[in-house]
């Protein structure tokens, strides 16, 4: 196999690949047996039948057809790893010469990964940051899991801010009602934070059968772009008006959730939060290392191939975060006034922050011979299979060679993470 190597812009090199005569004929070969099993040949069994009989049946132009098929599956793999080209997605395939008795040539036209000049690891600072647990998180956590438990009953008193209030809800802009701003049986939980400024303020003092219009003026980074920083009337009903009782913070209260005294749920509360701002703080490790290397390091052309599939992605789990939320896309797309390709276009500078993340990685990797064994693979998939023991479709799934592969990149990409936060952290 004769290989000719020629680099083109936007990243893409050409292999020209040429296959001798002799080198030609195991791919003939096999076309003959995938044509005979198709359409046996009388007095042969499928795929039984000899070169020389199919080729006398299809001819020989058909059979150099069936055989390229052949050549270019069982060669150009080959020709990536002699060359030692570091491709992504699928080549573009053109065949230059097809005829019996002559060499077959072919060209395969790729996309390259981008070159990665990396800096000196020893230049990266990221300074630890000591946890703390406030007092006010613990106080926090303890209230949510009260809230939690809460008993309710209605009551006819008007509204304070310890009640539920259950309302329906009309909202309007402009004098027209917004599209999906219309709820009924509304829970609002008048200590929580999160509603439009003002709207649990608005509800102080209603009562059961009561009805309220008020207009309030949505935050200017509001994620609804049509009413972000406009004012929008409101219109509610309340339909029922709920005392709520919270239970007593004691040892029934721990026991009721698994814990032996009230000591011990504080301890687990404790623990639990300082895990969480410890992964939070090891996170923002991470990040700060990884961004700081990818700005002092140096990458060739994106290619544009790579930047469109990192986009596809970002669109596919912004589309999966709004199914979660209950929004239609063609919903979001218009609240968002914007269209598909408009926000595709948005994604472009974080998509390619993100190829140059997982580059950077991949190249510290190679740099520093950061491997992952057979075993620990092994592990980890076996490890999936138990969590997984009552579901079928998953186990399938994860014994599967193309899991394994994906199992290899994130073992790897974490032994690398931790490989460059022994460098850097200080």
């Amino acid at each position: 196999m004769n290989i000719t190597t020629k680099k083109l812009p936007k990243s893409e090199v050409e292999l020209t690949i040429e296959l001798s005569v002799d080198e030609m004929k195991p791919f003939l070969e096999k076309a003959a047996v995938r044509l005979s099993t198709e359409k046996p040949i009388e007095g042969f069994r499928p795929g039984k039948a000899p070169l020389d009989v199919v080729t006398k049946k299809y001819s020989e132009g058909a059979m150099m057809e069936a055989a390229a098929e052949e050549a270019v599956r069982g060669t150009y793999g080959k020709a990536v790893v002699q060359e030692k080209v570091m491709s992504i997605g699928s080549p573009s395939i053109d065949v230059k010469k097809m005829a019996p008795g002559n060499p077959f040539i072919y060209t395969a036209t790729v996309t390259l990964l981008p070159e990665v000049t990396l800096c000196d690891l020893a230049s990266i600072k990221v300074d630890k940051k000591e946890v703390k647990l406030p007092e006010d998180e613990v106080e926090r956590a303890v209230r949510d899991l009260r809230n939690m438990r809460a008993s309710e009953v209605v009551t006819e008193a008007a509204a304070g801010k310890e009640h539920k209030v259950v309302i329906d809800m009309d909202m309007k802009l402009d004098g027209v009602s917004l599209e999906g701003g219309q709820a009924k049986g509304h829970h609002v939980h008048m200590t929580e934070e999160h509603y439009i400024p003002g709207f649990t303020e608005m509800l102080l003092g209603l009562k059961k059968g009561d009805t309220k219009s008020f207009t309030l003026t949505f935050p200017k980074d509001h994620y609804q772009k049509n009413v972000a920083g406009r004012p929008v009337e409101f219109v509610v009903s309340v339909k029922d008006v709920y005392d709520r009782k919270l239970p007593e913070y004691n040892d029934e209260f721990a026991k009721a959730l698994g814990q032996k005294s009230v000591a011990d749920l504080d301890k687990l509360i404790r623990e639990n939060l300082l895990h969480e701002l410890q992964h939070k703080e090891d996170q923002r490790q991470e990040i700060a290392a990884v961004e700081q290397i990818v700005r002092a390091s140096k990458f060739g052309d994106m290619p544009d191939l790579l930047v469109n599939e990192e986009i596809g992605r970002m669109i596919f789990e912004l589309k999966d975060g709004i199914s979660q939320r209950g929004i239609e896309w063609k919903d979001y797309l218009e609240k968002a006034g914007k269209s598909e390709n408009q926000i595709k276009l948005d994604f472009a500078p974080q998509a390619i922050d993100r190829i140059k993340a997982a580059l950077t990685i991949r190249a510290i990797a190679a740099e520093n011979s950061v491997d992952v064994s057979d075993a620990e693979v092994a592990d980890e998939v076996a490890r999936e299979l138990t969590v997984n023991a009552d579901d079928a479709a998953a186990q399938e799934q994860i014994r599967s060679d193309e899991y394994a592969d994906r199992v290899r990149t994130v073992l790897r990409n974490r032994k690398t993470i931790a490989f460059v936060k022994e460098k850097v952290l200080r």
